[in-house]
């Protein structure tokens, strides 16, 4: 396998693991009770994203994601990175956790809620990947924190 694509996965595995801690920023907290009303809106922010193509990173770069609510639980997350990536998951939100994760054979979404007051944050990573005989490959990746403006 690829020494830097072996590095990525470590990298977003740590991420992924260190959001199931409580958080450390000052006024947020993880959203416990949240259905999937909570989640609905536009949000905005920065991210890492990695271009399995080129092989590069790009740091800090403008990140968009719309939660839209297609009826009762089934949400629909669109994620973009302007001039690089954009990619769209389906799921459902049957429970009340402060987290989504959608898996998937060739991409996956996993994002964490927390609140301050009534502004929304989310962190989360978007991964597009395809397997080639016994190696993964990671095509595009974004790890990112966006926030939806107060009401």
């Amino acid at each position: 396998m690829n020494f830097r694509v072996i590095i990525l996965f470590i990298n977003i595995l740590l991420v992924s693991l260190l959001g199931c801690k409580k958080d450390n920023g000052p006024n947020w907290i993880y959203c416990q009770e949240c259905s999937a009303d909570n989640w609905i809106g536009s949000y905005s922010g920065q991210g890492d994203y990695f271009s399995g193509s080129e092989n590069k990173q790009y740091l800090q770069v403008e990140t968009l994601m719309d939660i839209v609510q297609l009826n009762g639980n089934a949400l629909q997350m669109n994620i973009v990175v302007p001039d690089f990536y954009q990619v769209s998951f389906y799921t459902t939100k049957d429970d009340n956790e402060y987290y989504i994760n959608v898996p998937g054979s060739n991409k996956s979404l996993y994002l964490v809620l927390a609140k301050s007051g009534s502004q929304s944050r989310i962190t989360g990573t978007a991964k597009s990947y395809r397997y080639k005989v016994d190696s993964l490959i990671v095509d595009h990746s974004v790890s990112f924190e966006v926030i939806k403006p107060e009401k």
